[in-house]
């Protein structure tokens, strides 16, 4: 919450979801009708997700009913999106949530990731040069370029394993 309070002006509501299902799957439940105010702009982070610059700009991005943005595939599976960090409306793709059933998970085996590139029918892409990944973009150098506003830490290391100075600064409250 506080890296959010320190790199987003103006009023938003900040969320924790605590789902009963432990996987990444959970994550199909936030497109659930009713969850967030009708039409809000909602900003999903992984917890493993680091902010290190300015989130304004996703106020300030176009958003139809209907589109969910995300971040370009950070792995080398071809044709696929991340879902560390994704913006949408509420109430505007409750169809990714009631159409899932437990044999998507069989369906779809990368994944929410895969689930949501194959099912989603609008997808726009963040700008990949704000929302980069810690293992291949940034632990080469352990440089964070000043445009980056997320690093993102999709397996492993986790940023509690990291003991860099910019992923201490910003990790935490």
């Amino acid at each position: 919450a506080g890296a959010v309070a320190r790199n987003l002006r103006g009023p938003y509501r900040f969320v924790v979801l605590r789902p009963k299902e432990t996987s990444y799957w959970a994550k199909i439940a936030l497109f659930k009708n009713g969850l967030f105010p009708p039409g809000a702009r909602v900003l999903y982070l992984d917890l493993d997700s680091i902010i290190v610059g300015s989130l304004d700009f996703v106020r300030d991005l176009p958003l139809a009913n209907g589109t969910l943005y995300m971040v370009p595939s950070l792995s080398y599976i071809p044709l696929q999106w991340n879902s560390s960090t994704m913006l949408w409306r509420a109430n505007t793709l409750g169809y990714l949530a009631n159409g899932f059933t437990e044999s998507d998970k069989l369906a779809y085996p990368k994944g929410d990731q895969q689930y949501l590139y194959r099912r989603a029918k609008a997808v726009t892409s963040f700008d990949r040069g704000l929302f980069l990944s810690y293992k291949r973009d940034i632990r080469p150098t352990e440089k964070v370029p000043p445009e980056a506003r997320v690093v993102m830490f999709h397996g492993y290391p986790m940023p509690h394993e990291v003991n860099q100075p910019w992923v201490v600064s910003n990790w935490g409250p």
